[in-house]
């Protein structure tokens, strides 16, 4: 069973930028992705995926302690048997995941940083982010920790030469430089064969060495 993970309802944001030579990146005709120059975008998603595994873990236990005193009732087990399940569709959807990110990066491009685990990602670094085929909408947009906004990404997914078809990207312009602190990030995304849009936020941090 695959599930969609709805957080958040996220509010469309439109931003007004330069826009010269293609979104303001003169390489972007001729893409080359980097060690430093992108973020990939379902490294975020397994984030958030491990996390909402966790707090299944959790319930889990609780449930299950609930049972096991005798202090259980039909509703404490349907919530326990929709844990579960959902528990087993996340792990299903991080195994796919960690399938796809194996078979794009034995081919190209070169592996980025870890991003947001490492909570120092460098964002005013990043052009691009990089997603998996399939996708026709994609929005990555961060936030500082106020609600400020400090990037987001442009335009709609285009391909990655020498990528054997499994990998699109999306330019970033990040405005937010100086900023240290905690950041916000929300996704937004859509595949071809979906008529839903899955959201979803990691928090994360920028901060100084």
């Amino acid at each position: 069973m695959k599930i969609k993970v709805l957080l958040v309802a996220l509010l469309s944001l439109s931003v007004v930028s330069c826009i010269k030579d293609h979104y303001g990146h003169p390489d972007d005709k001729d893409l080359v992705l980097t060690e430093s120059n992108y973020f990939y975008s379902d490294d975020f998603k397994t984030t958030f995926y491990e996390i909402e595994v966790e707090k299944l873990n959790d319930e889990i236990k609780e449930l299950d302690a609930i049972i096991d005193a005798g202090q259980g009732t039909e509703e404490t087990q349907e919530k326990l048997d929709t844990a579960k399940a959902n528990r087993l569709a996340l792990s299903n959807e991080l195994i796919e995941i960690a399938g796809l990110r194996e078979a794009v990066y034995r081919r190209r491009p070169p592996l980025p940083g870890p991003c947001p685990k490492n909570g120092n990602c460098d964002w005013p670094g990043i052009q691009y982010i990089a997603i998996p085929t399939g996708l026709e909408f994609y929005e990555l947009v961060i936030f500082d920790a106020n609600g400020g906004f400090l990037g987001s990404s442009q335009g709609s997914p285009e391909s990655v030469g020498r990528a054997g078809n499994l990998l699109d990207y999306v330019v970033f312009l990040y405005e937010g430089e100086g900023y240290q602190g905690e950041i916000t990030v929300q996704i937004k995304e859509k595949a071809i064969s979906d008529n839903e849009i899955t959201s979803f936020v990691v928090n994360s941090d920028i901060g100084g060495q």
